[in-house]
């Protein structure tokens, strides 16, 4: 379990961890726009149609690579936002005597 530091905030490191959530959600959804180009292209047999593919097929990997690489880094911020100490106290929270 990570150990709390004074390196970051917890806003900004929970900012940062939304950041790579979306950039996330953003490459996984190329991914799936190109995956279905790739299906798609897969029923024009003529090499131009191969050429296509084959670009369809290292454009899905990398996107793929991207967003599983985004995921981590989203996970890792959220842990350290995780084990930040608040910035402040809510009043409201706070028994009164």
């Amino acid at each position: 379990m990570p150990q709390p530091t004074d390196e970051v905030s917890r806003p900004y490191a929970a900012s940062m961890a939304l950041q790579w959530a979306e950039e996330a959600e953003e490459h996984a959804r190329a991914a799936q726009a190109t995956q279905d180009k790739l299906d798609e292209s897969k029923r024009n047999s003529s090499s131009w149609g191969r050429q296509l593919s084959d670009d369809y097929r290292e454009d899905h990997a990398r996107h793929a690579i991207r967003a599983t690489e985004a995921v981590r880094m989203a996970e890792m911020w959220a842990r350290v936002a995780a084990v930040q100490e608040p910035e402040y106290v809510d009043e409201l929270a706070t028994p009164t005597t």
